[in-house]
């Protein structure tokens, strides 16, 4: 049986999960805050271990702000992030850090892509999917004048 990993729950209900798989391919949504990365899980999908994973994360940083990121190895990004190897990076100054979102592609293009569509929302809609909140997305993509953006 697959299970799948969504705001500390595991969920059994493929169908609990539809919309989110509009959107890519989904293994895994780690939304609860981890201080502890031995605390990640990786599952499979579909019943195949995924060898080749890439990561979008999201950090809340100290002064309350969202970073987010696309990695290859979640556990060493975030050592660099906390170790402050590049002055220059934008979480250098907003240490202490904590991975309050991670979402693990097979495909490096929809991880890079997923990126930039969630580096260009607003804080609520970036919320909605740290809450694992995926039915937001359609409203909150709304303007204020009544039109639509991507979700």
């Amino acid at each position: 049986m697959t299970y799948f990993f969504c705001q500390s729950e595991l969920v059994e209900d493929l169908n609990a999960l539809q919309l989110r798989q509009a959107h890519h391919d989904i293994l895994f949504c780690q939304s609860e805050p981890v201080e502890d990365l031995k605390a990640l899980h990786y599952l499979t999908f579909a019943n195949l271990v995924i060898m080749n994973h890439y990561h979008v994360y999201i950090l809340l940083c100290s002064d309350g702000s969202y970073y987010t990121g696309v990695t290859n190895n979640i556990e060493r990004r975030m050592i660099e992030h906390e170790s402050g190897e590049n002055p220059n990076c934008y979480t250098f100054k907003r240490r202490p850090l904590k991975l309050v979102f991670n979402e693990v592609f097979a495909d490096i293009n929809q991880a890079i892509a997923f990126e930039k569509q969630v580096k260009g929302w607003r804080r609520a809609k970036k919320e909605a999917i740290i809450n694992c909140r995926w039915d937001l997305l359609p409203e909150l993509a709304k303007s204020a004048n009544g039109s639509t953006s991507s979700p």
